[in-house]
């Protein structure tokens, strides 16, 4: 088998991993079809399965989460500097040589969801999760040839555009055998709980990490910077008077009733915030926090939603300094009507869009457990953090992929990957000191996330 890499190699290999962090990927051009004659601004409405979820699944509060980006890049820091003596040599890694010759033929104008999925499938993923595969699961297989672990697809499971995180299969039979082989081998390389946890988690195809994909006009500048607005958010509740009668869903009422919340990750590769003894009630005012541009209206007869902050209690705080990220608005300087002015129509529209984003994103983990969420839409970016026992989204700074520095876009999305394997396996030893049917633990909830009532 291939030895680790030494000396001039070593600085190679070493050389091209530091540009793949500092890589950012191009920015897109939104193209309308002569046959649209203007764009969607908007976003699906909450699916049936949405509006049934129990108290203890909704999200109940909206929190900034400057810290993430940078946490989410030391943590590749560490685990590079742990890898950096049993790196596999240079062949097989995609070096700058090919991604230049991939941006040569890439296309850069985009009309839909599917356009940007495609673009950032063919970058994103297929160049940081060899990188990303190696560190975090097989660190020590210097013979994998950078071969990945990891497989980010969009799902067949339900209707609509979105990506997901996942580790990929043994192989069938259409695979070639030496493909088999190698996999096999860099699975057997693996320390034997981090073995047992990686096969579980490949033979349920449960994902690591989720991704909501917009098209530019959808997760526009606006509706990003309004996801972000910190506070209590009111989940949207099926309100048809025929739904508890209507046996057509019965079945999947019964489903998303099964549903029990696991434990969140007791050592992540993140730090939320530390609670404060503001008044709940009166803290936006104390900490001088602008009201929510969002304005969701609560269920008659369900109870305002509260913060049920754990022990570690995250809580509200005070406004985030300026993105870990350089970030220029590309519609700085432009007259363009902006988030601010006054035009309560205008702002609406966006911050209704962004509410059914963060819903159906929610949503999305909770079906699948999942911790780690990607809101993606092209020109922008957000990572979130579902916090199960407080009900709390976590929010990054704005990310903008096309000017990301310090770090570059390539080390986030690597980190991304990475701390979503640490944060699975986390939760995956906890439970499995716990019953064998564990909370949180059973099956998808199933269903077509596009039907509604």
């Amino acid at each position: 088998m291939t030895s680790p890499t030494a000396g001039p190699q070593r600085h190679e290999v070493l050389t091209e991993i530091e540009a793949l962090l500092s890589w950012n990927p191009p920015r897109l051009i939104h193209r309308i079809p002569e046959s649209i004659k203007e764009p969607s601004t908007t976003t699906r409405a909450p699916a049936f399965y949405d509006k049934h979820f129990s108290s203890n699944l909704i999200l109940e509060n909206i929190d900034r989460l400057p810290s993430l980006v940078q946490d989410l890049a030391r943590n590749v820091d560490t685990a590079l500097q742990a890898a950096s003596n049993t790196l596999p040599p240079l062949d097989g890694f995609i070096t700058v040589q090919q991604r230049a010759a991939v941006r040569r033929s890439l296309p850069t104008k985009v009309t839909s969801e599917a356009g940007v999925v495609e673009i950032y499938l063919q970058t994103t993923a297929r160049y940081c999760m060899p990188l990303a595969s190696t560190l975090a699961l097989h660190p020590t297989a210097s013979f994998s040839q950078w071969s990945s672990l990891l497989f980010w697809t969009v799902p067949s499971d339900y209707g609509i555009t979105d990506g997901v995180l996942r580790f990929i299969d043994e192989g069938d039979d259409d695979d070639d055998d030496d493909i088999k082989t190698l996999r096999a081998a860099i699975v057997k390389s693996m320390e034997s709980e981090n073995r047992r946890f990686f096969e579980k988690m490949r033979d349920s195809m449960r994902p690591l990490a989720t991704w909501e994909m917009k098209t530019i006009s959808t997760g526009s500048l606006e509706v990003m910077a309004a996801v972000r607005t910190p506070g209590k958010f009111a989940w949207t509740y099926c309100d048809a008077s025929h739904c508890d009668l209507n046996s057509r869903y019965r079945d999947e009422r019964d489903k998303v009733a099964l549903v029990k919340v696991g434990p969140d990750a007791q050592t992540p590769p993140w730090s939320f915030p530390v609670q404060t003894s503001l008044d709940p009630e009166n803290r936006d005012e104390e900490i001088d926090i602008s009201p929510p541009l969002i304005e969701p209206s609560q269920r008659p007869d369900t109870p305002q939603a509260t913060s049920s902050a754990a022990a570690s209690g995250p809580s509200m705080q005070p406004p985030p300094p300026p993105s870990a990220l350089k970030y220029v608005s590309p519609t700085k300087g432009s007259k363009k009507r902006k988030l601010g002015d006054d035009d309560e129509a205008y702002k609406d529209r966006h911050n209704l869009t962004a509410q059914s984003l963060v819903l159906q994103a929610w949503a999305q983990a909770v079906r699948v457990d999942g911790t780690v969420i990607i809101l993606h839409s092209g020109n922008y970016e957000l990572v979130c953090l579902r916090h199960r026992n407080s009900q709390t989204l976590y929010v990054s700074d704005l990310i903008e992929p096309p000017t990301c520095a310090n770090p570059g876009y390539g080390k986030l999305q690597v980190g991304i990957y990475i701390a979503a394997i640490q944060d699975a396996m986390d939760r995956h030893k906890q439970q499995s000191t716990m019953s064998p049917k564990s909370p949180g633990g059973g099956d998808f909830i199933g269903g077509d996330k596009s039907r509604d009532d």
